[in-house]
């Protein structure tokens, strides 16, 4: 989370208007066995959302995971850490727990968030711990569709899906859906290094377990409404970046001959870089991955927060049986006197 801090608030130091927005599934690092967090757990949740709220996050989609720590506390949670969670298909004891959109002022650009939640058919551990905390889900075309009108009556310019259903189903969603501009995958953990298309609607999803940020910059040119499409410009950049790398390397130590494979790398990348023209629309998309390794240093307030929270998310688990009376097993070939 520290270098998630880190590479956000330099990105966001670059940019006009920046939304900040998780997928779900971001509280606890998996499922707990019997779908219920202990007390370390909920600790461990609480930390993760003021973490968040340090960030600046806009918006996070609920996962399976995060109701882990139940309703009413994720609710309390939430409350006491200023931090919106949103899910439009989940209902409880027959009423919505969480709130199903929210609208934000960005650049100048309205931008409309909503969230939807559904497990793959193979997730059977997540069924089942909804199953157990008695929670239902509507259905999340209906759900989807049904609040995109609404932010579209609230006056958004740019309709934003996160969609924590997996890669697979969240295209279903696309295709089903109508405006949606962009959706934010969560679930299946795929690491998209440029976004999928469905009609007009691009999908990017980041990875897993916080290993890389994914990064999406749109350029809204003179004349953009609601109803119209983003061109995908991502690969001729994401090569331009590979490209400007090798070059780098190369110059801290210069290849020695004409078949070097740096050199080689550097030019095939080049002339596919070539080959890209760049789009003719007036609205683009480019989405990066933001690898979140040793070069990207961590947040200090971030690092701060976690290192002193840390301790309280350990729970001591008791011995599942009592020790008892312990036999010791006579040793072959060997004499106690």
């Amino acid at each position: 989370m520290a270098r998630r801090a880190s590479a956000i608030k330099k990105l966001r130091n670059q940019r006009h208007g920046t939304v900040i927005v998780d997928s779900g599934d971001a509280l606890l690092a998996g499922l707990p066995r019997g779908g219920e967090a202990n007390k370390g757990q909920i600790n461990q949740a609480e930390t993760m959302l003021r973490g968040q709220g340090l960030i600046g996050l806009d918006a996070m989609a609920v996962g399976e995971v995060d109701l882990a720590v139940g309703i009413r506390r994720l609710r309390r949670l939430a409350r006491q850490t200023s931090q919106t969670l949103l899910c439009a298909n989940l209902v409880a004891g027959g009423r919505a727990p969480f709130p199903p959109r929210k609208l934000v002022t960005t650049g100048g650009v309205k931008v409309g968030l909503t969230a939807v939640l559904e497990p793959p058919e193979h997730d059977v551990r997540a069924k089942e711990a909804l199953r157990r905390a008695r929670l239902t889900l509507k259905d999340p075309v209906a759900a989807a569709r049904a609040q995109v009108r609404a932010l579209r009556a609230d006056g958004a310019e740019l309709v934003v899906l996160l969609a924590h259903v997996g890669i697979e189903r969240a295209k279903a969603l696309a295709r089903e859906v109508e405006g949606v501009h962009l959706v934010v995958v969560g679930h299946s953990g795929h690491r998209l290094a440029t976004p999928a298309r469905e009609g007009k609607t691009l999908l990017v999803e980041s990875g897993r377990r916080g290993q890389s940020l994914g990064h999406v910059q749109l350029r809204l040119g003179a004349g953009w409404t609601p109803d119209g499409a983003l061109e995908d410009d991502s690969q001729r950049h994401v090569l331009y970046d590979e490209v400007t790398k090798e070059i780098e390397r190369m110059a801290k130590s210069r290849p020695s001959t004409d078949q070097d494979p740096r050199l080689v790398r550097a030019r095939s990348l080049a002339e596919r870089l070539q080959k890209l023209r760049p789009p003719a629309a007036r609205h683009t998309l480019v989405a990066r991955l933001v690898f979140l390794d040793e070069t990207v240093p961590d947040d200090p307030a971030l690092k701060g927060l976690v290192d002193a929270e840390r301790p309280s998310w350990r729970v001591s688990r008791p011995n599942r049986r009592p020790p008892g009376r312990i036999r010791m097993k006579p040793l072959r070939g060997v004499q106690l006197k």
